[in-house]
């Protein structure tokens, strides 16, 4: 079965057919629900990145090499506790902690080169400690999209939940070099 994510539709999409055919059921589903119906041949090229992006490394023949780099290294780790730590203390300061809208800012990761869909056994362990920080079952409509960080190595759908303010406090100067102008933790933030 393949999957893509429509960020139009803002859902997934499963096809069990022939992959070729896969951007027909896709245009279909969009003039459904109102949407122009995208270039076959564009759209192919859209479902075939996500499914490469998604798979394990290997899996696609010509894979850039970068999507096989480490998702999170000591430092990039280290850097998660310290966001953490932040998050902590800004909560028993009684300072608001939380996002306004995660489901924008998941929408902005989602589409991020920077978004490491895939994961690691480190990762899932820090998300469990930072989950606790967060009100009782908060989601967005893409976690299953969301991976890690490449730029801070922050597990992203728990990331999101929290306040841009509190978040851009834990990024140094240098290090905000690493992040995408159209960063979510970054817009509307003064200079």
């Amino acid at each position: 079965m393949w999957q893509y994510f429509d960020p139009d539709l803002g859902t997934f999409v499963e096809h069990l057919g022939l992959v070729e055919d896969f951007p027909r059921e896709v245009n279909r589903l969009r003039e459904v629900n109102s949407l122009e119906p995208l270039p076959e041949t564009h759209l192919f090229h859209l479902i075939m990145t996500y499914i490469c992006d998604t798979a394990p490394p290997g899996t696609c023949v010509g894979q850039e090499p970068t999507r096989n780099r480490p998702v999170l290294t000591i430092t990039k780790v280290a850097n998660f506790t310290r966001t953490l730590v932040a998050i902590t203390r800004a909560k028993v300061d009684g300072e608001d902690i939380y996002n306004k809208d995660p489901d924008a800012a998941a929408k902005v990761c989602m589409t991020c080169p920077l978004n490491r869909r895939e994961l690691c056994a480190t990762c899932t362990g820090l998300e469990s400690v930072a989950r606790k920080l967060l009100r009782a079952n908060q989601t967005t409509s893409y976690d299953r999209v969301l991976g890690a960080c490449e730029a801070c190595g922050c597990m992203l759908r728990v990331k999101v939940h929290f306040s841009p303010e509190v978040l851009r406090r834990t990024i140094s100067k240098k290090d905000r070099k690493k992040y995408p102008d159209h960063c979510w933790i970054f817009k509307d933030a003064p200079e």
